[in-house]
């Protein structure tokens, strides 16, 4: 493993959000978190205090934070919409959902469509056994 960090938005405050938590603190060597953001308060409210980390109450305050890449961690039904609002702002957007497909939404040149590509099942794999071990 090379010695990377990463700054992490998170978009969400349900179950999934709370996995990625989850393994940044377990690895605060490789991940920071820079901020949350759901749209329901009370989540805001119970996700920053449980976790302490900054939270946000809107997607443009979010990005302030100045992250590497967004983890939206959001149900299907509004992730579409979130996916296209952050790649239209030029950021790197990795997909909670589906489940382990390793799809990696970022923009294209343009900006204007997803590039989406498919991580390989030795990437998967790799991913995988390094969060299971980091436990």
């Amino acid at each position: 493993m090379t010695g990377t960090h990463y700054r992490i938005a998170i978009v969400g405050g349900g179950w999934r959000a709370e996995f990625y938590l989850r393994v940044a603190g377990a690895l605060p060597e490789r991940f920071d978190i820079s901020g949350i953001f759901s749209r329901d308060a009370a989540r805001r409210a119970a996700v920053g205090s449980r976790f302490a980390v900054p939270m946000s109450d809107s997607l443009d305050d979010l990005l302030t934070t100045d992250p590497d890449f967004v983890v939206v961690a959001t149900p299907w039904a509004v992730t579409p919409d979130l996916l296209r609002a952050l790649t239209e702002r030029g950021m790197a957007v990795l997909n909670a959902a589906p489940y382990g497909s390793g799809i990696l939404a970022k923009p294209s040149r343009d900006g204007g469509r997803f590039a989406y590509q498919e991580a390989p099942d030795a990437v998967i794999e790799r991913t995988a056994q390094s969060i299971i071990n980091s436990f």
